[in-house]
């Protein structure tokens, strides 16, 4: 789901890993690298190492918005959650877009986290770039987006596939060196604010 209007640039994307996680866990880690995201759902994941819903991806602000959505698309499909069973630990990963996106004026609804929910359930094929919680990703001074990786691997005689999906963060050129080369880029952009309702373009 990617929402542009104005300054509005932003989105929702959904990771289904199966169809009937939270009956059948999936093994699953989680870690944390710049140590102040504000993601949800990681501390049970570290703590009993299993994913029991879709993974939601989104800007910072958007994160409470999405984490009652999916909670809500959880118990519609699940209806011993919090009944028969424990409750439901949603994951929603974020990025802040505020560079390239009015964040402030709280753009994603949870009609939208629902819709692309659905729509991953038909198993599309996955959109990268300037899509959904890419949108309003920057990388490096440049305009960034989302994108993936995969690898397969033998695991106990199995073949088994891991794989990455990830908004492109990473604000300032100068952090980018490759085998401690720092490549010769220009001057890094400077960052700016914008207003509510300035367009970002």
């Amino acid at each position: 789901m990617t929402l542009r209007k104005g300054g509005v640039n932003t989105g929702v994307t959904a990771i289904l890993p199966g169809s009937d996680i939270f009956k059948q866990k999936m093994l699953a880690s989680g870690q944390v690298i710049n140590g102040f995201g504000k993601t949800t759902g990681l501390v049970q994941i570290n703590e009993l190492g299993t994913l029991e819903t879709p993974i939601l991806m989104t800007n910072t602000l958007a994160v409470g918005t999405c984490w009652t959505a999916l909670t809500r698309y959880m118990l519609d499909r699940n209806p011993e959650i919090g009944l028969t069973t424990g409750t439901v630990n949603p994951v929603v990963m974020e990025c802040n877009d505020g560079d390239l996106n009015d964040i402030r004026s709280l753009p994603v609804k949870e009609s939208d986290a629902l819709t692309v929910l659905a729509l991953a359930e038909g198993n599309p094929p996955l959109l990268e770039g300037n899509v959904g919680a890419g949108t309003g990703m920057r990388c490096l001074g440049f305009k960034g987006g989302i994108g993936s990786a995969s690898r397969l691997l033998e695991l106990g005689g199995k073949n088994k596939k891991i794989s990455r999906s990830q908004p492109g963060l990473r604000q300032f050129r100068g952090f980018w060196q490759v085998a401690g080369w720092q490549p010769p880029f220009g001057p890094a952009t400077k960052r700016r604010r914008f207003g509510p309702g300035e367009s970002r373009k």
